[in-house]
C-alpha cells in the first residue's frame, strides 16, 4: 500500500516481488531502514540553516559514534534479533539538483584550512589532500 495516497498492492508475489503484511517498511518479510545511524551529513535545520551531522562530511566523522548509533537503531527498530529476512539500510545520497555536493567539497576545503591555518591557497590545500591518498 502507498500509505500516503491510500493505494493498495495486494499480492505481489505474482511477480515475485516481496512485502510485508500491511505493506509496512518495517515488518516479517523485509525491514527497510532509511538514514539509519549518524552518517555524516548536512542537513538543513529549522531555520533553513545548514547544520553539520556528525562533523558535516565523512573526513570529518566518527565512525565509532555512526556504528554504534547503527546498532541502536537496528535494535531498536528490528523487532525479532532472530530476524533471517532482507533487511535495507538505505542512506541518501547528495543531490547534485541541491548542490549538495560542491557544499561538501567547499566544507573539505575549509576543513583541512582549519587544520593547516599557515596554508592559505586553496590549490596548495587541495594538493596536499590529492598526495595523501596515493
Amino acid at each position: 500500500m502507498c500509505h500516503r495516497y491510500n493505494l493498495s498492492f495486494n499480492n505481489m508475489s505474482a511477480w515475485n516481488i516481496v512485502q510485508n503484511s500491511e505493506d509496512l517498511f518495517r515488518g516479517e518479510r523485509i525491514v527497510i531502514l532509511y538514514d539509519p545511524g549518524q552518517f555524516p551529513a548536512l542537513l538543513k535545520g529549522p531555520n533553513g540553516k545548514i547544520v553539520h551531522r556528525n562533523g558535516g562530511v565523512p573526513q570529518e566523522g566518527n565512525l565509532t559514534h555512526h556504528l554504534m548509533k547503527i546498532r541502536q537503531d537496528i535494535d531498536r527498530l528490528v523487532s525479532n534479533r532472530f530476524f533471517d529476512d532482507t533487511e535495507v539500510l538505505r542512506r541518501a545520497t547528495y543531490d547534485q539538483e541541491e548542490r549538495e555536493g560542491p557544499r561538501e567539497v567547499e566544507v573539505r576545503v575549509v576543513c583541512d584550512k582549519d587544520k593547516q591555518p599557515t596554508q592559505s591557497s586553496h590549490i596548495q590545500i587541495g594538493k596536499t589532500f590529492w598526495e595523501s591518498y596515493k
